[in-house]
């Protein structure tokens, strides 16, 4: 992999989470409404699909290394609603 294809890859993945914290900002206000664990489980579920989606867009360090932002993401999950949406 070329250091331009690396970059991109890392700037795509970026992008992914700058969505994903943009989505939960813009609709967390609306989610005030629901029970805890109604929240956690739309949040979960949102980032669950930006998680599938990161995996669609992998980087590739080195041969045979690849990482993704699954990690990342789970991560921010559990941060931002708790150990279920995690």
């Amino acid at each position: 992999m070329t250091s331009l294809e690396l970059q991109l890859s890392l700037w795509k993945n970026i992008a992914l989470l700058s969505v994903a914290v943009f989505v939960y900002g813009r609709f967390l206000s609306s989610l005030l409404r629901f029970t805890d664990r109604t929240r956690s489980g739309i949040i979960g579920l949102l980032f669950g699909i930006l998680a599938i989606l990161g995996m669609f867009m992998p980087v590739q360090v080195a041969p045979g290394v690849i990482v993704d932002s699954r990690v990342i993401l789970t991560g921010l999950a559990g941060y931002f609603a708790g150990g279920p949406a995690a």
